[in-house]
């Protein structure tokens, strides 16, 4: 599925890592920095936000800002999710470890040898040993009795070994901490990131051995997740829906911190930012024409007014805005992108289907086409900034017979008189303002938009359906 995280983010400013945060987090890493500082035997703290809300470039400015001269932490950032592949979480943590090279090569060698016994990679060659020796002398029936016996043979050894094994991990415990103490005083942080979106049993073994093995003075674990999405995966591991995932997760992490929901207008700011829509729309090549000059400003004030006045979530907020850039994207940087109706064509399908279906098909006459739309967008205009939605009506309008071929619908109608003859709209707009001059404002600005719209090509609302469209059957995908 296509989502905004396919985004290559800007790396943070080494020297000032929220320099172009737009949503003014730098506050709370300040905090969850003092709380590191004074805890350095070592913690797991989650970090609890819905998707969509920014924890991963929240994290990865805090990382950034933990590594300053001035701090001198060493992190690790591990993406769980790009990792769930590998069925043993301890070796990929191991792994990342040597990438820091603390001390010598034979300090990790040496931690390693204590870790290698509990690699779940080592236990299939039981088995494999197991089948190897019977596969080709016995019959079916006969091996399978056999390797039974046998493996009954292998758990009592398990079961004679398991104090050994206790003292395995205590060993392991100590040199792990051994190792990370070679660090000058600060402790070092393990951001994990994307925990909620790996498979359940990755998820689930991934927190045991956290909690078993990694368990030390002088780690502190960062664990990004929706804790709502990772108590599903809990619950989906146990196969029960009646688990307690909140207690359950209480087992791992000793501290939870949510960022405070973000003011909408930093967040479109900062969704505008994060998925390129402001660097598209205000590129300079696009600023030298006229016509283009102002999408930008235009774009982000109906963004604002629509999300301000609609039941939509900060994911839902990401999901269209997400679809939309990489849909403007599949046009020149001097195209005509018309952003306004992408936009609006872009919220109907996601939050009103159906209507989206009678639009995409042509289901509606012109007056019915009007109809819907004001009594999709008039609930959403209400504390809206300085939007002329008379305009984007008249915009919608032209766009969409353009794309109805059925020759009994006229949009104009000529009338005759003693004084001659009068071309008018055979519809009554329903989003103009103006209520004093509002027909022949409409007629000026249909007549403006069709000019518009028809400079090289005849646009029309399945300028942007077919793009809408290859989007959907992307994520089908």
């Amino acid at each position: 599925m296509i989502s905004s995280r396919h985004y290559r983010l800007k790396e943070p400013n080494p020297i000032n890592p929220f320099e172009q945060c737009e949503l003014g987090r730098v506050k709370y890493a300040e905090i969850l920095t003092s709380i590191i500082d004074s805890c350095a035997d070592g913690f797991v703290l989650a970090l609890n936000n819905k998707w969509g809300e920014g924890k991963t470039e929240f994290i990865r400015m805090w990382k950034t800002y933990l590594e300053m001269e001035d701090r001198g932490f060493q992190t690790i950032y591990f993406n769980a999710w790009e990792h769930d592949f590998n069925r043993d979480p301890l070796t990929a943590l191991l792994s990342e470890l040597k990438e820091l090279k603390i001390g010598k090569e034979k300090d990790f060698k040496s931690l390693v040898k204590y870790g290698a016994k509990f690699s779940k990679a080592l236990v299939p060659t039981v088995l494999s040993a197991i089948l190897e020796k019977h596969i080709d002398s016995k019959t079916v029936k006969e091996a399978f009795m056999e390797i039974s016996e046998e493996a009954a043979e292998v758990f009592e050894e398990e079961v004679n070994e398991y104090a050994n094994k206790k003292k395995g991990l205590e060993e392991f415990k100590k040199e792990l901490e051994a190792y990370v103490s070679k660090l000058e005083k600060k402790p070092l942080v393990f951001f994990i990131d994307e925990l909620d979106r790996c498979n359940p049993k990755y998820a689930v073994e991934f927190l045991e051995i956290i909690k078993h093995f990694f368990s030390v003075p002088g780690i502190v674990f960062v664990l990004s997740i929706d804790k709502g999405n990772l108590i599903n995966s809990v619950r989906g591991y146990f196969g029960s829906s009646d688990l307690d995932g909140n207690e359950y997760l209480r087992r791992f992490i000793d501290l939870e911190y949510s960022l405070p929901t973000p003011d909408l207008d930093d967040y479109v700011h900062f969704m505008f930012q994060k998925t390129g829509i402001g660097d598209f729309l205000g590129n300079d090549n696009r600023r030298l024409v006229s016509e283009l000059s102002k999408e930008n400003n235009q774009f982000y004030n109906l963004v604002y007014t629509f999300f301000n006045n609609s039941d939509v979530n900060f994911r839902q907020i990401e999901k269209i805005l997400s679809h939309c850039s990489i849909i403007l994207k599949t046009y020149s940087i001097r195209h005509y992108t018309i952003p306004n109706a992408l936009l609006i064509l872009l919220f109907i399908k996601f939050i009103d289907p159906n209507l989206y279906k009678l639009i995409k098909n042509n289901q509606l006459n012109f007056q019915e086409f009007l109809d819907k739309l004001f009594e999709f967008i008039s609930p959403k205009i209400k504390k809206g900034k300085d939007i002329h939605f008379g305009n984007i009506e008249s915009l919608l309008l032209v766009l969409y017979q353009n794309n109805i071929s059925n020759k009994e619908l006229n949009l104009w109608e000529t009338f005759e008189d003693d004084e001659g003859s009068e071309k008018k709209l055979t519809v009554s707009p329903r989003l103009y303002s103006k209520k004093s001059t509002y027909e022949k404002d409409f007629e000026f600005f249909v007549q403006k938009n069709h000019e518009f719209i028809t400079k090289g090509d005849n646009i029309n609302l399945d300028y942007f359906i077919t793009r809408i469209e290859l989007m959907h059957q992307l994520q089908r995908n």
